[in-house]
């Protein structure tokens, strides 16, 4: 080995459990490792022959460190918590999918039901995950109609609206014993679990009575309460024979991507299958093993696990102390061919695609070479969500390795007084934003992208100065036809880039723009928005959401040819709009 200094690190190393880290010659970390024998895994990176994707790391290395763990399941911990605090650029990231939702049940106290979509509180019992969000919250409603559970919050003297229409048993105002409190929840885990048949047929009985003493409203309700049940046991469909709770786990492998699948049943129920594709960097099974790791730091163990691989089911008996099943013949073989069947074949479809459209690591050193900067593995894109009110809301979204992670998107009121200032609005969210990541030591971008022209850049600009910020800066721009076109640098150059690029860079303006424009639909969901379209004649909610996904903001569509406009809305429309927009501008003192 030429480096001396990586020769001397390597000789002093421990030969014991624990966690590597690669730095490049910024001291930035680029990939995070685990070993049995910290000596012996390091040292194979520098005297052994490596993949060209593994060397082109090695070669970037400048040093490493490691930690002394007391286990190889302490180490496993340890490198997950690393990977997922510093997202280097060689280590591969499950996607973040802003998590599927879970029915959580509180274990003690007042039985509660609700909606949750991280399981890390243990005060809940989980079931789940599941990918039709709008099937959990149907199952909740259907839950607290016909289970005594809580309802309302706090004490009261007086009995509750639950109270009265008989939904509750009193929570709020009377002291309820926990040994009835405990049937209730018993019963609701046991509906949960699709063992539950009397609930359904009592309620067949109330309906049947009812429409014999003809209660007919009473009786349509019963109905609809039957119906629900009949409708949610219908839609689970039961594979397993035995009713337990598992999660089958398959991988695959073409060329250089990999791709896993994970299938949840619980109570033998399938409820879940989560596919997703990486590139291909280090060993195989540890980067599975990595990724496996990833997935249960967000959701739940299951009772069972189950793979095809007995090196991996090692692995994971020692890393989790649960059953893992190595099926050779069987339901279990039956489900696990299904599960890699589907693996292969989103894995094949997910390589036409990227085919098509070029990776996210050509993009990524292609803005680098572009720019002349480092490879940018983090990048943070801004976007504001006017929706032409004045409640306006900023977006700060978050691409690691040249993929969406949702864990890290941020959103901003903005203040009154910047709502109809496009440039106020960005210097309010980025100062906000990144005033906060240096007050809490997190990892900034390599890469911040401003949605907008040279003046939305220079505001991006300004605020890095003031903060003392240490990366790179551009801002995208749109063509007449609002589609992106080129980018601008620091110098405020307006760079032409190749069609992949334009495409990547694009995909991240499209990820960004929808996560404003959706941020800013719940917010007035709840009662907030108040909008200067408001009061047009002939501009309904309709014409208000084509303006709203034609032109971002209410400064882009001040600018809107009248001719084009009209070509959207009636002409009379347009020009109310118009002028009703040109004098929010006068006495607003410009926008």
């Amino acid at each position: 080995m030429k480096n001396k200094k990586l020769q001397f690190l390597i000789d002093h190393l421990p030969s014991d459990p624990g966690v590597y880290l690669m730095l490049d010659s910024h001291g930035r970390i680029i990939y995070i490792g685990k070993a049995k024998d910290l000596k012996n895994r390091v040292s194979q990176y520098f005297t052994r022959p490596q993949p060209p994707k593994v060397a082109a790391m090695v070669k970037r290395t400048a040093k490493f460190e490691t930690i002394v763990t007391n286990s190889e399941k302490e180490a496993f911990i340890l490198e997950l918590k690393l990977i997922q605090t510093h997202y280097p650029r060689y280590n591969i990231m499950l996607k973040d999918d802003s998590h599927y939702p879970y029915i959580a049940l509180t274990k003690k106290g007042d039985p509660v039901v609700s909606i949750k979509r991280k399981t890390s509180d243990d005060k809940y019992i989980y079931f789940g995950p599941f990918p039709a969000s709008q099937k959990a919250y149907q199952i909740v409603d259907l839950i607290n109609k016909i289970f005594m559970t809580r309802k309302c919050k706090g004490k009261s003297k007086d009995p509750c609206f639950y109270f009265h229409l008989g939904q509750c048993p009193g929570y709020c105002f009377k002291d309820i014993s926990d040994l009835e409190k405990d049937k209730v929840r018993s019963d609701i885990l046991t509906f949960l679990n699709g063992k539950d048949k009397d609930t359904l047929k009592r309620y067949e009985t109330k309906m049947k009575l009812a429409s014999a003493e003809l209660d007919f409203e009473k009786a349509r309700d019963y109905k609809e309460i039957v119906d629900a049940i009949l409708h949610i046991y219908s839609s689970q469909n039961i594979e397993l024979k035995n009713k337990v709770d598992l999660d089958v786990i398959a991988f695959t492998q073409i060329n250089d991507y990999i791709g896993l699948n994970i299938v949840s049943y619980r109570a033998g129920v399938l409820l879940n299958e989560q596919f997703d594709a990486f590139p291909s960097f280090s060993d195989l099974h540890e980067q599975i093993i990595n990724l496996i790791g990833q997935y249960y730091t967000k959701n739940p163990l299951p009772t069972k696990l189950m793979v095809g691989n007995s090196f991996i089911a090692e692995a994971l008996t020692l890393y989790y102390d649960k059953e893992v099943i190595v099926p050779s013949r069987g339901q279990n073989l039956e489900i696990l061919n299904r599960a890699y069947q589907n693996a292969t074949s989103a894995l094949q479809k997910h390589l036409l695609y990227h085919q098509a459209l070029g990776t996210e690591n050509e993009s990524l050193t292609a803005l680098s070479e572009t720019l002349g900067i480092k490879y940018p593995s983090h990048i943070d894109f801004v976007d504001i969500a006017h929706l032409f009110g004045s409640n306006a809301q900023g977006v700060v979204i978050t691409y690691i390795n040249g993929r969406p992670f949702k864990k890290l998107y941020r959103k901003y009121n903005i203040e009154n007084e910047n709502s109809f200032d496009d440039y106020a609005s960005i210097k309010e969210v980025l100062t906000r934003h990144y005033k906060r990541k240096l007050s809490e030591g997190k990892h900034l971008p390599d890469l911040l992208i401003v949605d907008g022209g040279k003046g939305q850049l220079g505001v991006a600009l300004s605020v890095k100065d003031e903060l003392n910020l240490d990366f790179n800066i551009i801002s995208l721009v749109k063509d007449d036809k609002h589609t992106t076109k080129a980018l601008i640098n620091e110098e405020g150059d307006e760079i032409s880039v190749n069609k992949n690029l334009l495409t990547f860079l694009a995909a991240i303006q499209n990820e960004g723009h929808r996560y404003a424009i959706t941020s800013h639909r719940a917010k007035r969901g709840k009662g907030t928005y108040t909008s200067a379209l408001d009061g047009i004649k002939g501009l309904g909610k309709k014409r208000k959401m084509l303006l709203l996904n034609t032109y971002k903001s209410i400064d882009v569509l001040k600018s809107v040819p009248l001719t084009e406009l009209s070509q959207l809305i009636p002409r009379e429309v347009a020009e109310a709009l118009l002028t009703k927009l040109n004098r929010v501008d006068d006495t607003e003192g410009g926008v």
